[in-house]
């Protein structure tokens, strides 16, 4: 057998192993990332109803309080409170005359 039909039969194959590698690769990162999205918003729901929790539930303090509670319950966490909300770790709790309302 010539050298050169050595040579493209092992270069066929190398290419359909690559491709298929390839289509593997493509296919797990899109099963990978619809996985994510299904999981991330299946979370922002859970968010969601515990914040309209909390705020249903937190109407009887004001935001002295509510700062008093985060600060306690977490004394290391980046807090701040800027005029009618207080933000902690990525949450906003939100003020109108004292009351939260969101």
């Amino acid at each position: 057998m010539n050298k050169w039909k050595i040579a493209f039969i092992v270069s066929i194959i190398i290419l359909i192993g690559s491709n298929l590698y390839w289509i593997y690769t493509v296919v797990d990162a899109g099963v990978t990332i619809t996985y994510h999205r299904v999981t991330i918003d299946d979370q922002n729901k859970t968010i969601d109803a515990l914040g309209k929790l909390i705020v249903k539930e937190s109407r009887k303090y004001n935001q002295k309080d509510l700062l008093h509670l985060i600060r306690q319950s977490d004394p290391e966490a980046f807090i701040v409170k800027e005029g009618n909300s207080i933000y902690y770790e990525g949450a906003v709790f939100r003020f109108k005359d004292e009351q939260l309302i969101s």
